[in-house]
């Protein structure tokens, strides 16, 4: 076990240099979602080069990739997922940069010890996950249905292991009317832009009888051509939140209704199109955050939150629906900074989020490390998943 310890921390720091270059390079990609092909090549000629069995353009998606290797037996599968799409605009204001750096690190560090555990390692690269959420198609696909844990590290202004996400819908709304001179003969109209605002103002009464967890967004992407035409179309994209999916089911139907009362109220009707595949809240694996949490103290990182971390929503959701998880929250600034903005991306280039790189790439290898000394507790983990 010491052994195994020393020689996870001499390859990662033989190949610090490497790992640099990860982010440098992934940074000044800036490849959008579904768009990251410098960023997943990179991925992919590095975990090549390292002996792992690696396919680009897996599970239908241009930009992810799987890389596999096993140790002398397969008791188990360890997945540890990168993510590598930019914002527009923004660039990696949400880090993805460093998080394909840990991913590569722990890979780095694992490939020391390999040969001394009874896993198979896969690192996935898991594209998109700002814009159409690769994670949900892959998990769809069944790409960890055969995965036992899955463990991936999110840069952040603190750290910590038990994540607070919600389950998002993204939805556009259509309401269709009737066009006409505004002027000259309005009652032959039916107005959807007026539909539309009466939906803002049904969903806005709505507001203080939702529950605290519930968060709607809205914005009106088109409302007509003139002034004195009336609308006959309006279009708007809402993002619909809620605690859990079940929750979430419930909200919808909620929305569903106050579009209903917009459309009968103004002569119109209306249409509902999910431009976004339902993201799911996070479960995190307790007995695998708690293995986390412990090497993430070994490596050196002190402050660690206890209470669980808002995180917004993510793909990973879905994936701790299927296999046990853990999303932890990496340290990367020495001061608060927002994510997704221009500052938390420049902030992806300076030593202290680096040096806090390479001791979370190593706190991964070592909670693999940990998992192959101690394989009965996959089973532990798997009987918490069905208990969530």
């Amino acid at each position: 076990m010491i052994m195994n310890t020393e020689g996870i921390k001499e390859s990662i720091m033989h190949k610090e240099g490497l790992i640099r270059t990860v982010i440098q390079e992934i940074y000044r990609y800036k490849e959008l979602g579904d768009q990251e092909f410098e960023s997943s090549k990179l991925q992919c000629c590095i975990l090549g080069e390292l002996g792992y069995d690696v396919e680009l353009g897996y599970s239908g998606l241009g930009t992810a990739f799987m890389a596999k290797k096993t140790g002398f037996d397969k008791k188990g599968v360890i997945a540890i997922l990168s993510e590598y799409d930019a914002l527009p605009k923004i660039g990696h204001g949400c880090g993805h940069n460093l998080i394909s750096a840990m991913a590569i690190g722990a890979a780095v560090g694992i490939n020391a010890i390999i040969g001394s555990l009874p896993l198979e390692i896969r690192i996935i690269g898991t594209p998109a996950e700002e814009t159409t959420a690769g994670k949900i198609k892959m998990a769809e696909d069944g790409v960890f249905d055969d995965v036992d844990c899955v463990i991936m590290c999110h840069p952040y202004n603190s750290t910590g292991v038990h994540i607070s996400s919600l389950a998002i819908q993204g939805t556009e709304y259509r309401f269709i009317g009737k066009p006409s001179h505004a002027a000259n003969a309005p009652e032959e109209g039916r107005n959807a832009l007026q539909a539309m605002i009466s939906f803002f103002n049904n969903i806005n009464g709505l507001r203080l009888h939702l529950s605290k967890t519930a968060s709607i967004h809205g914005i009106i992407t088109y409302g007509g051509e003139a002034p004195n035409i009336i609308p006959d179309l309006s279009i708007s994209k809402f993002n619909i939140r809620e605690a859990d999916v079940k929750g979430l089911s419930l909200l919808m139907n909620t929305v569903e209704r106050a579009a209903e009362a917009a459309a009968l109220s103004t002569g119109t009707r209306y249409e509902a199109h999910n431009y976004l595949k339902t993201i799911y809240d996070i479960k995190t694996n307790n007995i695998l955050a708690n293995i986390m949490r412990d090497k993430l103290l070994e490596v050196g990182f002190e402050d660690i939150v206890n209470e669980p971390q808002n995180l917004g929503s993510s793909d990973i959701g879905n994936v701790s629906y299927v296999v046990p998880t853990v999303h932890a929250m990496i340290n990367v600034t020495e001061r608060y900074i927002p994510l997704h903005t221009k500052e938390f991306a420049e902030n992806t280039l300076t030593e202290y989020a680096a040096k806090n790189v390479i001791k979370a790439s190593l706190a991964i290898a070592k909670a693999v490390d940990h998992i192959g000394e101690n394989i009965y507790m996959l089973k532990e983990m798997r009987e918490e998943l069905k208990e969530l």
